[in-house]
Formats: structure tokens, C-alpha cells, sequence
């Protein structure tokens, strides 16, 4: 029965002590698992909060490096170790907490072991028949029970500074926690309205604005691509090169009112016109554009468009080659943005049909059926030839479902010598060279046929989209 009672004894001693030191600290499995999985999930969404708990948690430069690596080379792994990280915050103030507890059942058990001795000199009074020994045995008793108070005292002592000084800094870490994750939700806050990716709804509700989010994802696959441009070449300045470009095609187009009159101007009046204005070369055939018949007397554009068509067949989903030609007509669209907001760039995608695309539907969109490249090029002419000078890009794998239709189609180019096509042939192979090749040669001299493998063509086609600029400024030299 007593050593029942002791027993019921050390158990409720614990039980009250572990919920003592549970409610002094605050923190159980259940919360800060709840907490960790908040705090993962904030962790993934935003920058701001993820430079927080690394300044937090002390990380390395090179663990840092070796997060952000990851995010964009080893998505998986970052997965993993993001969610490990912030695991082990949590958990490491759970095992504090445990640890603690664990020093307070000590402490109980030497509570019972100082009650248990001074139990045992008690009886050790209580033995009257042998004086003698039961003295000396009371003496050696109270000697042991006097040594052992003294050293469960000591160790008392030094066990309650570590529960307390542990205790201590779990609330201390609590309290840093809570102020990190109000810090946290305010600068996030404040980066969502600022961002420009969202929009508030006529109900006051902060929604994604798809739009900007596109054109924020464009801009960023545009920046990629230059700056692997400018690695390769091993010199800066490429945008700063082409927006230039840009700038002198543009201040040749914005002195004539229409390009759809170039090759019937009367160039003798040019030169002569030219010589009368002091000019010792005539300069552009601007000064009779305005005088041919049907043409109105107004200020030209200032900007160029461009038409981008992009094989959606089945075939294009294998090597990556979708994904790839995807990123190739976002940076695109940034690029000729870039150069000037006026600038007009159409997408579409096409396999047995033509179907233009804005470019969150191009995001969504999953490769498969035949390959109809002739309704390809009629879409590209019919987009571009009321709108003047135009870059038309055409991106394909394989070879058209007619050659002969393609290359009518392809023919048609000759009409419209202020429209440029250019024709990538992505993963090709000799016969779909030829054949490419064949469709370019039928859509006039200026055209450009370009095989190119798959991982190149992004960088391939913002090369090519400043020669073309380039290009365009040859329409008005005499």
C-alpha cells in the first residue's frame, strides 16, 4: 500500500508540474504545429517574409545562395528544405519546452527521495530496544539524510535556474515570434499594394490582377533572356542598343502618312524636290507619299507591330519545345513593349485551325493536333497589313499538313514589302529544313528562315527582333 501511495504520489506531482510549466511557456504539439504550417505557407508566397526568418534563424550567405539556387534549379529540394527549415524552428521550441518538463519530473523524484530518507530516520528513532546501534544507526542515518538534503538542495537549485532560464527564453522566443509575424504580415501587406499585381473589386476585396501578372512575368523572361545574351557576347547595353535601333526606325516612319505607296513614288520629282530643299541626296521619298491619290495628309506612326503565331501541334510538347516557344512570345511581347507602349504585339497559337490568344490563354494552353502553317501566314498577313511596318514571326517543329498550300499562302508576302517574315524551325530536321526553307523562299528576298534548336529560340528570336527593327528602315532608303 505505501508504495502505491508513493507511486499515485510522483504521478500527480508530475502531472501537476507538467501542466505548471505547460501554461507558464504556453506551447504544446498541437499549437506550434499549427503555427509551423501557417508560417510554411507565408514562408513560399513572399520574399520579404522569407528574408525575415532567414535574418531570424542566422543563415549562412551560402545557405541563403543555396535556397534561392534551389527555387529555380532544384524545385523539388527547395520544396523540402523550406519546409524542413521551418520545421525545425518550431520544433526546437517544443523540445526547449519538453526539456524543461523533464527537469521538473527530476526534481519531483529527489522531492520523494528526501521524504523517503527522512521516513527511514523516523523509523530509525522509533527502535528503542537496541540503543546502542540504533544510535549510531540514527546518527549515520541523519549524517546521510543531512548529506543527501544538502546535495538534492544543491542540485534543486541549480535544476530550478535552468527550468527558469529555459522558461525565460521560451517566452522571449514567443514574443519574437509574434512581433516577426506582425512585422511580417504588415510589410507583405504593404508589398501587395504596391506590387501592382492586384486589384481591389467593387467589393473592396483584393483580387489578382491577371493582366499586370502577365505582363510582370514577360518582363521577367525578357530579362533572362538579355542578360544570357549579353554573357554570351560579353558586353552590356543590348536593350540600350536596340531602343536606339528603334528610336532612329521610328523617326524615318513618323514623317510619312502611309507605307503602302513606297514603290509608287515618283522618285525624278524626289530628287528633284530634294536638290530644290538644299538636300545633296534625296533623303526619304516622304515628299510625295502625300500626293499620291487616295492617301490622307497626316502625322505617321510611331510604332511597330508585330504578329507572333506559334505551333500548338502535338509534337510540340516533346524535348520542352512548347514551353520554351511559350517564354520565347512572352519575353517578345516585353521587349517591343518596352521599346514603346504604342506597340501592338498579336498572338496566336495554331494547329488544324488559327486561334488567337491573349497571353494568359497562351499560358494554358496544352499542345495537340495537326500542323495547318498556311492558315498560319494568312493570319499573320491579315493581322498586320493595315497597320504598316510589322515584324511576322512564324514558330514551328515539323512540316505543314500541305506544302503546297503553305507555299501559295507563304507567296502572298510580296504584296505587303513592309511586312517581314521571319520563320523559326524549332528541332527540324533535313526534310522539314527543306520545306521551311522552300515557303521562306516564296514569301520574297527579305524573308529570313531560321533552324534552330529549342533551347535557343528565346534568344534567337529578341536577337533577331533587333535586326529586324533594323531592317525596317531599309523600306525608306533611297
Amino acid at each position: 500500500m505505501k508504495e502505491e501511495s508513493d507511486e499515485t504520489k510522483v504521478a500527480e506531482t508530475s502531472e501537476s508540474l507538467e501542466q505548471l510549466v505547460e501554461e507558464e511557456i504556453g506551447l504544446n504539439d498541437q499549437n506550434i504545429e499549427k503555427y509551423v504550417s501557417d508560417f510554411t505557407a507565408q514562408y513560399r508566397q513572399e520574399k520579404v517574409f522569407r528574408e525575415l526568418v532567414h535574418q531570424y534563424l542566422n543563415l549562412s550567405f551560402w545557405n541563403r545562395l543555396g535556397l534561392k539556387m534551389g527555387s529555380v534549379f532544384r524545385k523539388s529540394w527547395y520544396e523540402q528544405k523550406t519546409t524542413q527549415l521551418i520545421q525545425n524552428y518550431g520544433h526546437k521550441v517544443l523540445e526547449d519546452t519538453k526539456k524543461a518538463k523533464a527537469i521538473q519530473s527530476d526534481l519531483e523524484q529527489i522531492s520523494l527521495l528526501a521524504s523517503k530518507l527522512e521516513e527511514q530516520a523516523n523509523e530509525v528513532k522509533r527502535v528503542e530496544a537496541k540503543k546502542e546501534q540504533a544510535q549510531q544507526e540514527y546518527q549515520k542515518v541523519n549524517q546521510e539524510k543531512l548529506e543527501a538534503t544538502q546535495e538534492i538542495n544543491v542540485e534543486y537549485q541549480e535544476k530550478e535556474k535552468i527550468v527558469k532560464r529555459a522558461a525565460a527564453q521560451a517566452e522571449q522566443q514567443i514574443k519574437l515570434r509574434t512581433d516577426a509575424t506582425e512585422i511580417v504580415q504588415g510589410k507583405v501587406r504593404e508589398y501587395i499594394l504596391n506590387s501592382g499585381l492586384v486589384k481591389i473589386d467593387p467589393e473592396g476585396k483584393l483580387t489578382f490582377d491577371e493582366e499586370n501578372m502577365m505582363k510582370a512575368l514577360e518582363d521577367r523572361l525578357l530579362n533572362e533572356t538579355i542578360e544570357n545574351i549579353e554573357r554570351e557576347d560579353g558586353k552590356g547595353g543590348f536593350l540600350a542598343r536596340t531602343k536606339e535601333l528603334y528610336d532612329g526606325t521610328i523617326a524615318y516612319f513618323a514623317e510619312m502618312a502611309s507605307y503602302d505607296h513606297i514603290h509608287s513614288v515618283e522618285w525624278i520629282q524626289t530628287i528633284i524636290h530634294s536638290h530644290q530643299q538644299g538636300q545633296k541626296v534625296p533623303l526619304l521619298p516622304h515628299h510625295f507619299i502625300y500626293a499620291v491619290p487616295g492617301t490622307a495628309e497626316a502625322k505617321g506612326k510611331t510604332s511597330i507591330n508585330t504578329g507572333i503565331i506559334i505551333d500548338r501541334s502535338g509534337s510540340m510538347i516533346e524535348n520542352d519545345r512548347w514551353s520554351v516557344a511559350k517564354q520565347t512570345g512572352f519575353s517578345s511581347r516585353a521587349l517591343m513593349r518596352r521599346l514603346n507602349q504604342s506597340n501592338e504585339t498579336y498572338l496566336a497559337v495554331y494547329n488544324n485551325k488559327v486561334t488567337p490568344v491573349t497571353s494568359l490563354e497562351l499560358k494554358k494552353i496544352v499542345p495537340d493536333g495537326g500542323t495547318a502553317t498556311h492558315e498560319a501566314i494568312y493570319w499573320l498577313i491579315d493581322t498586320l497589313k493595315e497597320k504598316g511596318p510589322g515584324l511576322a514571326y512564324l514558330i514551328t517543329d515539323g512540316l505543314p499538313n500541305s506544302i503546297n498550300d503553305a507555299v501559295k499562302a507563304a507567296e502572298k508576302f510580296k504584296e505587303y514589302p513592309y511586312l517581314y517574315l521571319r520563320i523559326f524551325l524549332v528541332d527540324g530536321n533535313a526534310e522539314s529544313n527543306q520545306v521551311v526553307r522552300q515557303i521562306g523562299m516564296a514569301a520574297g528576298k527579305d524573308t529570313k528562315v531560321m533552324t534552330i534548336n529549342n533551347y535557343r529560340l528565346q534568344q534567337g528570336m529578341i536577337r533577331n527582333l533587333q535586326e529586324s527593327i533594323g531592317d525596317l528602315q531599309s523600306i525608306t532608303e533611297f
